[in-house]
């Protein structure tokens, strides 16, 4: 479109996430998801720190001793050790930490394991439990409705960049119209 259209259009750019693919704990070959049958092969933001325990302490590993990261010949440790870096408040990489870990038993390093998920899901666990509270409902309905007004808002000004753009503009047209416009499209008041 900014070939063809307005040379003066932002040019688009890819984002990645710096976070990778989380696999399951049961069966590390596949993602982390929570349609899988065994409740055990996730970890839940809102899981207690005895469940994260038992679900790790359960976790597929092998029976070679110490810890590496290896994502192809040890998909279950590497698997844990990316799920603690991702969770580490020192932000050190699965690498680094399977260096700190090497000497440990597999009980040891799932302990420590354990220890880095819950501590690093601690913050999290507490603001979600705080906002899914009944008491927040009008809060969470609150915050909703001002990002549906600002996205709308923020659309119809994109809109009529585009229109412009493209050609379809009309001197008399403006923002506001063009927003009760798409608000009207959006509720099928057409």
């Amino acid at each position: 479109m900014r070939q063809i259209f307005h040379p003066s259009a932002p040019p688009t750019h890819i984002m990645l996430a710096p976070a990778k693919r989380i696999m399951s704990l049961k069966e590390p070959h596949l993602k982390m998801s929570k349609s899988h049958q065994d409740p055990r092969s996730r970890l839940h933001i809102n899981d207690a720190p005895e469940v994260i325990w038992n679900k790790v302490r359960l976790a597929l590993t092998d029976l070679v001793p110490g810890v590496s990261y290896d994502q192809v010949n040890r998909p279950g440790v590497s698997n844990i050790l990316s799920i603690m870096s991702s969770l580490d408040g020192r932000s050190r990489t699965a690498e680094d930490i399977a260096r700190a870990c090497n000497g440990m038993s597999m009980r040891e390093f799932k302990a420590e394991a354990t220890t880095t998920i819950s501590s690093g899901l601690t913050t999290i666990r507490e603001k979600y439990n705080r906002l899914m509270n009944a008491d927040n409902a009008h809060y969470l309905h609150t915050v909703a409705i001002e990002g549906c007004v600002k996205a709308r808002k923020q659309a119809g000004m994109t809109m009529d960049a585009v229109r412009h753009a493209v050609g379809f503009w009309r001197s008399t047209r403006n923002t506001s119209r063009s927003i009760e416009a798409f608000q009207c499209l959006i509720e099928g008041n057409y």
